[in-house]
C-alpha cells in the first residue's frame, strides 16, 4: 500500500519539485542497488554497476535514485532468482548520460510493449501497481532526458537512459523564463555566483 501511495504521489507532483543538486549518477545507482540488495528474495541474483566516465552534474539524486530502483526492481523481477545477472552501465557522454539496465530476464509479454509507461499497466506481478516504470518516465523527463526500452527478447531486457548534466542548475530556468520572453524571471533565477 506504502509503494501504490509514494508512486501516486510521485506522478503527482510538477517538475518545479525537482531539487537539484551536484551529484554523481554512479554513486546514485550504487545507492539503488544497495537498497535492491536488501531485500531477501534478490540476494541470489548477480548485480553489477560498470562506469564510463565521471558523470556528474546536477539532478534531484533522491528522485534519480527512485528511478534506477524501480528499473532495478523490474530487472530482478524479472530473472530466475539462482542465475539471473543484472547489469548497469552509466556512459559519461558530452553534457549527458547515457543509462542502460541489463538483464537476462525473459523479455517484456508483446502484449503490454506499446503502453509499458502508460499507468496501472502490469503483467505477472502479484502485486505489481503498475505505476513503476510510470513513475521511471516521469522522473527522467522532468530531468530533460528520455528512457526507452532498447531491446526486449526471451534472452533479457536493455532500457536506456538519457540524461542531460548540466553544470548550473539554474541553465534550465533561464532558458524556459528566455523562451516566453521574461527576462525578469531569467534574471531572478541566477545563482548567487553570477
Amino acid at each position: 500500500m506504502t509503494e501504490l501511495i509514494d508512486s501516486l504521489l510521485e506522478f503527482s507532483r510538477t517538475r518545479e519539485s525537482l531539487r537539484p543538486a551536484y551529484g554523481s549518477v554512479k554513486n546514485t545507482m550504487d545507492r539503488a542497488v544497495q537498497a535492491i540488495r536488501s531485500h531477501p528474495e534478490f540476494h541470489r541474483v548477480q548485480i553489477s554497476v560498470y562506469q564510463e566516465g565521471a558523470s556528474s552534474g546536477w539532478f534531484d539524486q533522491r528522485k534519480l535514485e527512485r528511478a534506477f530502483f524501480n528499473l532495478l526492481h523490474n530487472a530482478c523481477e524479472a530473472v530466475a532468482p539462482d542465475t539471473g545477472r543484472v547489469e548497469a552501465e552509466v556512459k559519461e557522454l558530452p553534457q549527458s548520460v547515457e543509462i542502460r539496465v541489463i538483464d537476462n530476464g525473459r523479455g517484456i509479454p508483446e502484449l503490454i510493449r506499446d503502453s509499458l509507461f502508460e499507468p496501472f499497466v502490469s503483467q505477472g506481478k502479484e502485486n505489481g501497481t503498475g505505476l513503476g516504470l510510470t513513475v521511471v518516465q516521469k522522473i527522467i523527463e522532468d530531468h530533460g532526458g528520455s528512457v526507452a526500452v532498447e531491446k526486449t527478447s526471451e534472452e533479457g531486457t536493455v532500457f536506456r537512459i538519457w540524461l542531460p548534466l548540466r553544470s548550473d542548475p539554474g541553465d534550465s530556468h533561464r532558458a524556459e523564463a528566455e523562451k516566453v520572453g521574461s527576462p525578469e524571471l531569467a534574471r531572478s533565477k541566477r545563482t548567487p555566483s553570477e
